[in-house]
């Protein structure tokens, strides 16, 4: 290839042949062809990092290299001729110089020398070869010049076993490298066909069929509807672990709630064979878990009033509140439904005996346990006869009775607290149970649970729970009992059915109100299809 000579052969520094330039640099435009300096055969191509290349084999124990080509267009084995194309130069990844070149080196019986002797006809005839060179033991070497043996005095005879040492040291490292190397070589192509033949099939095979066993199981929509019932489980179960509450009502309200999450979810996905929804499905479950929960948790912060309550009212008033309410109930249940329809549902109204049998003892001894302090009553009687001197009275006789004015104001700042917060936990109370109620009646009955359902369900409970609490907590009959014809005989037993029936007429007709509304405000439709009550 025709240029100028970038740079020239330079002589080997070291004793392996390292260092110095085993060639020349001719600077040519990449792409310019690259021919053949001589007839040949091809011995090798291929690629380094610095560049492809092509070294052919000529007469006389010669061998030249073309170096950093781009294209290559010769095979080994092929018979070259004097100016044959070998490729096309790229000339820029050999670092030897900047400028865009091709490596031109040569060898004679695997010595390198400049190449520009054989530029222009080398006769390798001309050359004298050295003959065999007869060492000191016998060992003969062709063509390698003899090794002087020089008498270095002291120093050498001092710094030789150092060498020879150095030099077994470096080639035991080095043996030890290459045999760590080979090993190593071995295990990665072990782990390699281990690889591409066992493991990444196998598990690619795996991943494939539990890709398709959790498609199958994902498309049952029980299995959806336990899962949205965990989820909403655990989602309650974090919000109570995080609430001040003893461990064992902790404990008790979160497998409360998660068997109520789990038992909503199944009850959903049976009562929707066509058109599952697995967030309407999380929230019915999420819901009827938070009701549960609320209950659960009230029961425990009023374990004090309930104890109270059943002190107060007994076995025997119990059983006679269950009855009592549970006909009441069923009674109201079938006339409102004759009213309304024409025609009476006995499973409704079984329905209506069981949940009135439940909530109303439920609710009483509740309600008996918060009002029925004495230090809440003396308050009623006070609030109620509406004089600053009765009060004054009051907290006189409470001075008189403790002796020490500070501890009396400790005392009834914390009494009425703590009276406070037990309303206000009743209030709660008496919404989630409510809610629980709606909840136990809808499944019951195979009616649809709906979010405005619930929603009426526990404000027209927590509404009530506070009318009970109101008039000396004894609610509509209070008000009525204030009534001359009320207090005494028939009067007093008319009193309480009134209020048992207007308190339940009351409830449900707010319910269904706040309902309605609840369903307009928020767009809610009912389900197009309802398993229909017989």
């Amino acid at each position: 290839m025709r240029g100028p000579v970038v740079r020239g052969f330079e002589k080997a520094t070291g004793s392996y042949g390292e260092g110095g330039h085993q060639g020349i640099d001719i600077a040519a435009p990449r792409g310019t062809a690259v021919v053949a300096a001589a007839d040949g055969t091809v011995a090798w191509t291929g690629e380094l990092p610095r560049g492809r290349f092509v070294s052919i084999s000529h007469a006389g124990g010669v061998r030249t290299t073309y170096l950093d080509l781009d294209a290559i267009s010769v095979t080994q084995g092929q018979r070259i001729s004097r100016g044959q194309q070998l490729g096309t130069l790229f000339g820029t990844r050999d670092l030897s110089s900047s400028a865009t070149h091709l490596h031109f080196d040569a060898c004679m019986n695997g010595s390198p020398v400049d190449p520009r002797l054989l530029i222009h006809g080398f006769d390798t005839g001309s050359y004298i070869r050295l003959c065999p060179v007869q060492r000191p033991g016998g060992e003969q070497t062709a063509g390698k010049p003899a090794v002087v043996q020089q008498n270095g005095g002291l120093w050498q005879t001092l710094v030789n076993p150092l060498k020879s040492a150095y030099r077994a040291a470096a080639a035991g490292i080095d043996g030890f490298w290459k045999g760590a190397s080979a090993a190593a070589c071995w295990l990665g192509r072990g782990f390699s066909d281990h690889w591409n033949k066992i493991t990444y099939p196998t598990a690619r095979k795996l991943g494939h069929w539990i890709a398709v066993g959790a498609n199958r199981c994902w498309s049952n929509r029980y299995v959806k509807a336990v899962a949205a019932g965990i989820a909403a489980a655990l989602v309650i179960i974090v919000v109570i672990i995080t609430l001040p509450l003893s461990l064992t009502v902790t404990l008790i309200a979160a497998i409360a709630a998660g068997l109520a999450c789990l038992g909503m979810a199944i009850y959903y996905a049976a009562v929707h064979p066509s058109g599952f929804s697995f967030y309407s499905c999380f929230f019915k479950s999420l819901s009827a878990g938070t009701a549960v929960a609320a209950t659960v948790v009230s029961f425990g912060s009023l374990g004090a009033a309930i104890s109270a309550g059943w002190s107060e009212i007994g076995l025997a008033g119990v059983l006679k509140c269950a009855v009592g309410n549970g006909i009441l109930a069923s009674t109201f249940e079938g006339s409102t439904s004759y009213l309304f329809t024409g025609h009476i549902s006995f499973k409704r109204m079984l329905v209506a005996f069981a949940v009135g049998a439940i909530s109303g003892p439920v609710g009483k001894v509740v309600k008996e346990g918060v009002v029925g302090s004495r230090l809440v009553q003396a308050l009623i009687v006070n609030f109620s006869e509406g004089g600053f001197a009765v009060s004054a009275r009051a907290a006189v006789l409470f001075l008189k009775e403790s002796g020490v004015v500070l501890h009396v104001t400790i005392t009834f700042l914390r009494d009425g607290a703590t009276a406070f917060g037990g309303k206000l936990v009743y209030l709660v109370f008496t919404g989630s149970f409510a809610l629980c109620t709606n909840l136990t009646t809808c499944i019951l009955n195979h009616k649809p649970i709906t979010f405005s359902g619930m929603l009426a369900s526990f404000i027209a409970g927590t509404a009530f729970g506070a009318l009970g609490l109101a008039f000396g907590g004894k609610g509509l009959e209070g008000l009525l009992s204030r009534f001359g014809a009320f207090k005494d005989g028939i009067g007093k037993i008319a009193n309480t059915m009134l209020c048992k029936l207007a308190t339940k007429g009351g409830h449900k007709g707010m319910t269904s109100g706040l309902e309605s509304l609840f369903k307009r405000l928020f767009h809610e439709k009912d389900p197009p299809a309802l398993i229909k009550e017989e």
